[in-house]
């Protein structure tokens, strides 16, 4: 179990799941859709081929499956 303090930053939030993005997320970790369509273009991926991304720890973390 983590657990996770007030006022620190939480352990990861979700970008993509199952290849939808979710832009309340991207817009709490002020990045955009242009900028995550181009990191997983940059992988010569496609975000329907992404099973998770996520940002942690100031990285992008992409899960494909």
């Amino acid at each position: 179990m983590s657990v996770v303090e007030k006022g620190e930053d939480p352990m990861a939030v979700i970008l993509v799941e199952n290849g939808e993005m979710d832009a309340d997320n991207l817009q709490e970790v002020g990045k955009s859709k242009d900028w995550l369509l181009a990191e997983i273009e940059k992988q010569d991926d496609k975000l329907e081929n992404i099973f998770l991304a996520e940002w942690n720890d100031g990285k992008l973390w992409i899960y494909k499956g």
